[in-house]
């Protein structure tokens, strides 16, 4: 599996000074490269940046990142967009363990706010690329979130950790408790949080956007085991939110109650990581994940109040061969198997208390497993590097129920599916930049969410489709980085190729409770292309300012040519750091040009509509200081300008002006 360096858990203390991350190793890649000459567009988003006060969950600690762009169904969502694609055409991975699973949907969803930003150590971003390192999904890029760990040290030490915070004027607060021990050959953290998030307070003095608040509780455990030529690592992760509002059901859709009463993720795992020499290292990892949400809906002007209930069971076992030869040659052989088993179920309870049981969302018992096999061979010819791999894949899906018009029968379909990857590229390092082209193949196999969706889902009904093949992209990429002395900049031009794409199509004449119904079928083919730029200088030790952006146009080719759904508008960022002594401060800028070339899917979505979405600039701050004894004190102010705003395709506006005041030790 994916191996990352892993920073502590305890609050950071600033440093004295601001460095540009110039020679960072990228580690989760499979092969290893330093980031300036990497064959495509990363980014690595340290612990200073992702904990820094703005960062309320980890989508908002993404926000403003090249490449990037966070779309918020809820305030308890949080779903990112890497060139165009988001949902389950983007994979997320936690410690390189797949958190994409069976019913993970297409569009924007909530999973990626159910890892708890406090428990985050970095984050490593692969745009255009992922399907040959991690498999299925990857058509748009690859997120992986690396949790935090304790050290190892040469004496025994407890050391116990805490943070907490409050924001005004939404009340908001957080508590976070925790210890970690470490000897020599020992290293564990165990840790906390409760969280509260009241409704939202927009800006530009617009009302509460009521309900929209909901309550989490998180909890996480590392232990890393240090033999004589392996290391152990044992580890869990959990996380539940409570009473979850749908706030633009309630706002634009007339519902009297749309809520996930409970929306959670546990990840267990045991790795192990084996060296029998400097060249030559094998990686075991045995995973389980559990993931669950239930819903609770009723309609003001209909009867029955519905309750839903799915989770995903997930089985995860991988292993890594990696061998890196004195000749130049890395090479890295994985064999991957996951299980997922569906649990899915519905019933509705009328004014008269009569309760009457149906099909769930999804087919009960549903069944999907994946065998995977890849080998990827990186080469450095003096000032070259080559690099290829490729992947196989074999999935397997059971659905034991099959919709046939209005009746359900109660037998199985089997649907066998493979699928390949693979990717090559060439980069040559010059005396100060470093020029590169690649081209990755993907592929996303269909999931029970494709084949056996039976609801409503966002503002359409859906009936299951069987017989889908699996999607399928080319990302062709073209790009260079620049260091010099003080400043560093990556530019990068990609076009990606988009073809058996699962649409979802009108059944004519058929509504459930004025939901039109669709299918889906393997009609589409669309275009994305777009460019991303990252540009760093460092005025001197203390001062550095980062300016990021992005722009992409996404085009359905098939089954007609229009635009397609959700592209994100222009976007970016600017940041300005400073930090000297106990000190450390800065300043961010995010921006987002108007949104108004709409797929017709945008105009009929009443979170998007005819008019599409405004532009928006949003200004905050924050300020720290650590004292003497260790506690860091901090203060953050949000949305300076209180302007009104949301980002595109967002059924909830953004935080206006507010306060954030919390404390670590």
């Amino acid at each position: 599996m994916a191996i990352a360096i892993l920073a502590p858990v305890k609050a950071q203390k600033p440093s004295d000074t601001i460095f540009m991350k110039q020679l960072v190793v990228l580690k989760a890649q499979r092969l290893e490269y330093k980031k300036t000459e990497f064959n495509g567009q990363v980014n690595i988003i340290d612990s200073r940046q992702i904990n820094m006060p703005l960062s309320r969950t980890l989508p908002e600690s993404l926000q403003g990142i090249s490449g990037l762009y966070v779309q918020r169904t809820n305030l308890g969502g949080g779903s990112v967009f890497m060139r165009g694609l988001t949902g389950n055409q983007v994979l997320i991975m936690v410690d390189g363990i797949r958190m994409n699973n069976a019913i993970y949907r297409y569009g924007p969803n909530q999973y990626l706010n159910t890892v708890n930003v406090f428990d985050v150590s970095s984050v490593e971003t692969y745009q255009g690329s992922g399907s040959v390192s991690f498999g299925s999904d990857a058509l748009g890029g690859t997120i992986n979130i690396i949790s935090k760990s304790a050290d190892f040290s040469e004496k025994k030490t407890w050391t116990p950790f805490g943070q907490l915070r409050f924001e005004y004027p939404s009340s908001s607060q957080t508590a976070l408790i925790g210890t970690k021990y470490s000897t020599n050959n020992i290293a564990l953290t165990v840790n906390g949080t409760l969280r509260k998030f009241n409704d939202v307070q927009p800006g530009g003095g617009k009302p509460s956007q009521a309900p929209s608040g909901y309550q989490e509780g998180s909890s996480h455990a590392k232990m890393r085991v240090m033999g004589k030529k392996s290391e152990w690592t044992i580890a869990h992760q959990g996380t539940i939110q409570r009473n979850v509002p749908n706030y633009y059901r309630y706002a634009l859709e007339n519902y009297q109650k749309y809520i996930w009463l409970h929306q959670g993720r546990m990840l267990n795992y045991v790795r192990n990581i084996y060296h029998s020499s400097h060249e030559y290292s094998r990686t075991l990892t045995f995973a389980h994940v559990t993931q669950w949400e239930d819903r609770s809906y009723k309609k003001k002007i209909s009867d029955p109040l519905t309750y839903e209930k799915d989770a995903v069971q997930s089985f995860h076992l991988n292993a890594e061969w990696r061998r890196a030869a004195n000749s130049g040659w890395q090479r890295v052989y994985t064999i991957e198997l996951y299980h997922d088993r569906v649990s899915s179920q519905r019933h509705t309870t009328d004014s008269n208390g009569t309760v009457k049981s149906l099909r769930g969302l999804y087919p009960q018992g549903a069944l999907q497993s994946n065998a995977s096999a890849s080998a990827m061979f990186g080469k450095n010819i003096g000032r070259w590097n080559i690099n290829s791999g490729l992947r196989l894949s074999l999935n397997n899906l059971i659905i034991p129920d099959v919709q046939l018009g209005s009746s359900l029968e109660k037998k199985q379909l089997q649907d066998w599916q493979y699928a390949y990857a693979g990717t090559i590229s060439i980069g040559r390092k010059f005396k100060n930049a470093y020029y590169y082209t690649a081209v990755n193949t993907g592929y996303r196999i269909p999931n029970v969410d494709d084949l056996g969706t039976l609801g409503l889902v966002d503002f359409r009904y859906e009936q299951p489709a069987y017989n889908l093949n699996p999607e399928r992209n080319i990302m062709m990429e073209q790009g260079f980085n620049y260091t010099k002395n003080k400043l560093s900049l990556s530019v990068s031009a990609y076009v990606n190729e988009l073809y058996g794409l699962i649409n979802r199509v009108k059944v004519p004449g058929v509504f459930v409770n004025s939901y039109q119904v669709y299918e889906k079928v393997n009609t589409g083919r669309a275009r994305v292309f777009g460019s991303e730029c990252s540009v760093n200088y460092q005025f001197n030790k203390q001062f550095s300012a980062k300016i990021q952006g992005s722009w992409q146009r996404g085009d359905v080719l098939k089954p007609m040519r229009e635009p397609m759904r959700r592209i994100p508008p222009m976007n970016g960022a600017l940041v300005v750091e400073w930090a000297k002594g106990s000190w450390y401060s800065g300043l961010q800028l995010l921006a987002s040009q108007k949104q108004t070339r709409l797929a017709p899917g945008d105009i009929s979505d009443n979170r998007i509509g005819p008019n599409g979405t405004p532009g928006w600039m949003s200004i905050q701050c924050w300020i720290s200081k650590t004292l003497n004894n260790g506690m860091v004190l901090n203060f953050a102010a949000q949305n300076i300008n209180n302007a009104y705003y949301k980002t595109h395709g967002s059924g909830i506006w953004m935080p206006g002006r507010s306060f954030r005041f919390f404390l670590s030790f």
